[in-house]
């Protein structure tokens, strides 16, 4: 199974959150990445959980039938393998749910954050530049 990694870093003075993901298959070769920066993002739990739909909807581009997430965040993990719901991200789980229902399959798994670099390079660096810009044009 194709695994992707993903990450979420949130900036709470700006309510800025970076997302990176990472997608590999199941013999580690690359395969994809990306990552995005979003204002008024609310929670890292919302952080996480876009990282997550923007993977999903990246792996679907790249044609996959099969991904495996793997994030350090437990909390989401819970509640993604529960099929469970959050008031916070109602729609982004929602979402979440439906683009997962375009595989024929997916999984969900915690990893320690050790594990999870690559992914978190990638949101930490595009939200480290959105904070960069800020600060020289503060307008933005």
């Amino acid at each position: 199974m194709n695994r992707c990694f993903t990450d979420g870093a949130w900036r709470e003075d700006g309510l800025a959150a970076g997302m990176g993901w990472r997608i590999e298959s199941n013999r580690k070769i690359f395969v994809g990445q990306g990552s995005k920066v979003m204002d008024f993002v609310k929670s890292p739990l919302m952080a996480e959980a876009l990282a997550i739909r923007f993977a999903l909807n990246h792996a679907l581009e790249l044609g996959l039938e099969t991904i495996c997430i793997a994030s350090d965040a437990y909390e989401l993990i819970r509640v993604l393998n529960l099929g469970q719901n959050r008031t916070e991200i109602f729609e982004i789980l929602h979402d979440i749910y439906k683009l997962s229902s375009q595989f024929l399959d997916v999984a969900f798994i915690f990893i320690p954050r050790e594990t999870n670099l690559v992914a978190d390079s990638l949101a930490k660096q595009y939200l480290h530049a959105l904070s960069m810009v800020s600060e020289i044009n503060p307008s933005v």
